[in-house]
């Protein structure tokens, strides 16, 4: 107990198609089914705005957040990087614990974007140009295969004996509160 748990990854690559299809309402699409891509920066960072990493888009609890700094974002050529540090309580390093152990990726949502629709070799492309970004969220099935998140220290979380029996494991990595 005690130590900072720190995660790292890629959130969404940029130029890149999502690996799954989407359908949408929108009449830009033409009908047609869609993978999403991210065009070079086109995500917005407001830092000093609540940015925050969740363990699943649904989540209630937050890991960490831009507005108290444990929650650093940034851009690189390969795409949008990440570095969290988690509080210390079970929670964290349950999370922790199952990134460890089984591959996660991340996944974004964003809002106020611009956006166009093109081909991308022979995959339909929704490409977003712009936008907000509203969070991150850690993932089992990540909308893109590319991106990854790392324990950076796991010495200080492995291996996790959970002791507060608030916090329980769900078959295929999901957790829950228990109230």
């Amino acid at each position: 107990m005690g130590s900072e748990i720190t995660l790292r990854g890629l959130a969404v690559p940029w130029n890149v198609p999502s690996t799954d299809s989407r359908k949408s309402d929108d009449p830009l699409a033409q009908g047609r089914a869609y993978s999403l891509l991210y065009r070079a920066d086109a995500l917005e960072v407001e830092t000093e705005e609540y940015i925050p990493l969740l363990f699943g888009h649904e989540s209630k609890v937050h890991l960490a957040q831009t507005a108290d700094s444990s929650l650093r974002i940034w851009s690189t050529d390969e795409g949008l990087m990440f570095e969290a540090r988690l509080r210390d309580n079970d929670f964290s390093r349950e999370v922790a614990h199952q990134v460890g152990r089984r591959r996660y990726g991340v996944s974004v949502e964003a809002y106020n974007f611009f956006r166009r629709y093109c081909y991308v070799g022979k995959t339909w492309c929704r490409a977003v140009h712009h936008g907000t970004l509203s969070h991150l969220a850690i993932l089992e099935d990540p909308a893109f295969a590319r991106t990854w998140v790392r324990v950076a220290a796991p010495a200080a979380v492995l291996p996790f004996r959970n002791r507060n029996p608030q916090v329980r494991s769900i078959a295929g990595g999901g957790f829950r509160i228990c109230a």
